[in-house]
């Protein structure tokens, strides 16, 4: 069984996770200006199917393709997920 549709409904804005983190919708990383607003830079899309942001420069955004399911085995993505929230954390810190 999937989950339905990236699109929330109902748009908040994004959720501080850490300084230079936030957890957001897809709405959120489609949203030019509220990325802006929020001076998010980087976008990790975790998806198979939702589209990424043809605002971001190349090299900006890292698609983990996992489908919304409980069953989905996604520790073998934690790496690479983790190397690149590590260098925004680096570059937001220098």
């Amino acid at each position: 069984m999937f989950s339905t549709p990236c699109f929330s409904g109902e748009n908040l804005a994004p959720t501080k996770v850490l300084p230079f983190l936030y957890l957001g919708s897809q709405e959120d990383s489609l949203n030019s200006e509220l990325l802006k607003d929020f001076a998010i830079d980087y976008v990790l899309n975790v998806s198979q199917s939702c589209p990424m942001s043809e605002n971001q420069k190349s090299g900006h955004c890292l698609r983990i393709p996992v489908r919304d399911t409980g069953t989905e085995n996604i520790v073998e993505w934690f790496d690479k997920a983790f190397d690149f929230i590590g260098k925004l954390n680096e570059f937001k810190l220098s």
